[in-house]
């Protein structure tokens, strides 16, 4: 995160502090998941409060890494759009909110439910589809910079998304195996791409590395 944020600030473009943005809240979502797998067994009400956190946390990381990237290659309506970033989180948070309340919590239960859950992850589908589909298109770029590795490591964080949904279906320890394991895989990734071989400063080398140098649309 402190990274990109030094990157990005050198760049002098206001709206590529999207990018540390969206890493900064990875940082805290996978903080706060952390905290909930202790506070659930002791304290169920704490650990809904956070599970709730953690999911709201981690979707507006990869929302606002898509709308960066929308902005960046200047896609109409959305990537041109300052409404529609600060819509898209309002309306998250109101019907992920709605639908829990709706559902209700069943007594001495320590999750939130499913079907919320659900729609936190099936947005972050969406959003990281995009993201795939943003650095695939540009990868004559992204590969003569990083041998395409920024599109492998979104492909890895679908992985992450799609494994927690089977998880969601009861599919197992395999289900969670392939969310965390593409997780991990997916910030090892990043994290190489953005810091070997990149010299302080140089963030029109990251940029391009993560496949910010994408022509317009």
């Amino acid at each position: 995160m402190w990274f990109t944020f030094r990157l990005c600030r050198a760049s002098r473009v206001p709206y590529l502090l999207g990018v540390p943005a969206g890493f900064g809240l990875l940082t805290v979502a996978f903080a706060i998941e952390a905290l909930t797998a202790l506070a659930l067994p002791n304290i169920p009400s704490l650990g809904q409060s956070l599970l709730l956190a953690f999911l709201l946390t981690q979707t507006y990381a990869f929302l606002f890494l898509a709308f960066t990237y929308a902005r960046r290659t200047r896609l109409r309506l959305i990537g041109q759009s300052n409404g529609a970033v600060i819509a898209s989180g309002a309306i998250l948070t109101v019907v992920l909110v709605g639908t829990i309340f709706a559902a209700g919590f069943p007594t001495g239960s320590d999750m939130v439910p499913v079907d919320s859950q659900l729609l936190a992850r099936l947005v972050m589908i969406f959003a990281i589809l995009y993201l795939v589909y943003e650095t695939g298109r540009n990868w004559s770029l992204t590969r003569k910079a990083s041998e395409g590795f920024i599109c492998i490591a979104y492909v890895f964080f679908l992985f992450e998304q799609v494994g927690f949904v089977m998880v969601l279906a009861s599919l197992g320890a395999a289900a969670t195996f392939l969310g965390y394991e593409g997780r991990v895989l997916g910030l090892l990734i990043l994290n190489a791409i953005l810091y070997i071989g990149v010299k302080p400063g140089d963030f029109i080398t990251a940029l391009k590395r993560i496949g910010l140098e994408a022509p317009a649309h």
